[in-house]
Parts: C-alpha cells; structure tokens; sequence
C-alpha cells in the first residue's frame, strides 16, 4: 500500500470519525475545480450519497471565488452523488423560531442575491408568533429562494452550482421552523 493511499485512507477514517459521534466536524471544502465526493473528504462507496450529522462550522469556496460559511447553528450536512460527483450539497439549520427562521432566510436572500419566492411573505404572515401543534398546519411547501431571477438553472459560473435556501417544518414545538441552504450541480 502506497503512502498515498495510506494518507487518503486516514483522512477518511477521520472524517467518518468525526460524523459519527466524535468531535463536531470543522469543514473547509475548495470547490473551486470540482465537485467531486472527495472534494469533501468522502470516499465514493457508490452508495449516491452520504451526509454530516455533527456540524461545527462549514466553510465552501464555489467556482466563481464566492464563500459559504455558517459557524454556528448547523444541524447537519447532506450530499447527494453520481459517479463520485456531487449533485446536491445541502446544510440543514437547527430549528429556529418562526422570527429567527426569517431572518435567517432574509439574510441570505441579501448574501447571495436570490430571488425571494413570494411564498416567504405570505408564510411569514402565518407564521409570526406560532409555536406549539399549530405550528404543522403552517403551509411550508413551495417556501423557497434561489438564484438569480426567475428560478431558473443559472448557475454561480460555468459548473458551478445554482443555490437555493428552503423553509420546512422541524416538528420542534419551540422551535418549529428550519432553513435548508442547497448547492445543486
């Protein structure tokens, strides 16, 4: 076995490590010439897909030198995958109030300059204030933002991903609202 491959080996041992009940994870992926599955330091198993369920922070350089960060509040991280190229990255945020879940989504409606879906106003109507059982029959589909324009495929730069940021319902009754941030190739 080759050092190469020992390294490699060790690196995805720690990874899986750190999913998996150890330590939250502390990612910094550069996604700058691929999205590949070992661009985020996974081994292609050819299982399609795979996630992080403790999450520390997240740092993710796109394509076009644009950054993703979130150091707190990360719920976890799932990815979806072809051939051992990613075609979903999506970070799932700990549910949150109905103000703090739209602040959040306002907040990267600004960041990233995504079209707001008229969806979000009227869910935030519904939604102010609400906690508890009441909190499910808040209507959270079609709760979404994505970029630029019209919800079309346009993507950051040629390869690179088109984002979208998502409202769903966390089954938390203090806390029943959750935003989904997603990267898809």
């Amino acid at each position: 076995m080759t050092l190469k491959r020992l390294v490699g080996l060790a690196a995805v041992a720690l990874t899986v490590t750190a999913c998996s009940g150890g330590d939250p994870a502390v990612l910094d992926w550069d996604l700058t010439e691929s999205h590949t599955i070992e661009g985020i330091g996974r081994a292609d198993d050819g299982e399609g897909g795979g996630g992080f369920d403790s999450v520390e922070s997240v740092r993710i350089t796109l394509p076009d030198g644009s950054v993703f960060e979130a150091t707190d509040d990360v719920a976890g991280i799932t990815f979806l995958a072809t051939d051992g190229e990613l075609s979903h990255l999506d970070i799932a945020f700990e549910p949150e109030t109905a103000e703090d879940t739209y602040t959040r989504i306002l907040g990267f409606i600004n960041e990233w300059e995504l079209t707001l879906h008229p969806r979000v106003d009227s869910w935030w109507a519904q939604a102010q204030g609400v906690t508890g059982p009441e909190a499910a029959e808040v209507d959270t589909s079609e709760i979404f933002a994505a970029r630029p324009g019209d919800f079309d495929d346009v993507r950051l730069a040629p390869g690179g991903p088109f984002i979208d940021a998502s409202i769903a319902y966390s089954f938390n009754d203090d806390r029943p609202f959750a935003v989904n941030f997603g990267f898809t190739w």
